[in-house]
Formats: structure tokens, sequence, C-alpha cells
């Protein structure tokens, strides 16, 4: 999904919707595992907006202590 939203193509809204898309798996409605992968790669493209902010905000308050500090090292990497 990454490489495809990086990827020069003709279908802009295509890119829109796989950004949107890769976003909402930062919410909560995701496993942290799943969360995480997708905060990483919203890093590595910076392309982190303001739903996932408030999403990693979020996620710093987890019951997981290994998602809990990887949410807070995000945040003050940001």
């Amino acid at each position: 999904m990454t490489l495809a939203i990086l990827t020069d193509n003709d279908d802009i809204g295509k890119s829109d919707n796989l950004l949107d898309e890769l976003i909402s798996y930062t919410s909560d409605d995701y496993s942290f595992e799943v969360r995480q992968k997708a905060f990483n790669y919203l890093r590595w493209i910076r392309s982190c907006n303001e739903e996932c902010i408030e999403n990693i905000k979020q996620a710093a308050n987890h019951h997981n202590w290994r998602f809990k500090q990887f949410a807070k090292n995000y945040l003050e990497s940001y």
C-alpha cells in the first residue's frame, strides 16, 4: 500500500484513497500490531495528519505497555 502511495501513477484519487485507508489502520478498531505498522509507514512517508496524531495520542494510553511506549516515543519524535 505504501509503495502504491509513493509510486507516481495516473490515478491521483487512488493514492489519496490508499493514504486514507492507511491512516484508518491507526484507529483503535484494529489491533495494536496493525496500528503500530501503520504508524511506522506513515512516519516513513511523512504523512501523519491530524487524525493520525489523535490516534497516536490515544495509543499513548493503551493497555499494552510496549505499544504505549512506542506511541510516547512517536509523539516525542514528531
